[in-house]
């Protein structure tokens, strides 16, 4: 199996790491059992696809880490904008929704080569307490700074 790719940025490739790609399927050689005649034609084979758990390991820590410098990016602006109220999740949301198409922009269009699922690719990390903390501090320091002080 060739190395997996690393990108710059810290552990797992960060933000500017680059995706690792799971191995292509490969066909299958079915092992002929006693009296089963010969083996079918390479139309009817079965596909395996071969999933390698480091490689989803590594694509799911480049998307947090996109996902935070999104979240960080989004409470900043908000707290300058002056957004206050259930409008400054809705900010959050939307920057979190912005994410997505940068996501399947780093997967070249091909989210099923990277990634197990497509709710993967939308939903992980959207909600954890680490993105969701960072926007609340970032959102709370950039408005007291702003309209505060």
């Amino acid at each position: 199996m060739p190395p997996r790719p690393r990108g710059s940025g810290g552990p797992g490739g960060g933000a500017g790491g680059t995706l690792a790609m799971r191995p292509q399927a490969g066909a299958v050689q079915p092992q002929p059992q006693e009296g089963s005649g010969p083996p079918p034609p390479a139309e009817e084979q079965k596909q395996e696809v071969l999933y390698n758990p480091t490689n989803w390991k590594n694509n799911f820590q480049v998307v947090y880490y996109l996902r935070i410098y999104a979240t960080v990016v989004a409470g900043v602006v908000a707290g300058v904008l002056g957004v206050t109220g259930w409008q400054g999740f809705a900010v959050y949301l939307v920057s979190q929704l912005l994410v997505v198409p940068l996501i399947v922009a780093k997967a070249e269009g091909n989210t099923a080569k990277f990634f197990p699922s497509w709710d993967k690719v939308v939903l992980e990390h959207v909600f954890s307490s680490t993105a969701l903390m960072s926007y609340v501090l970032c959102w709370m320091l950039a408005f007291n700074l702003g309209h505060v002080y």
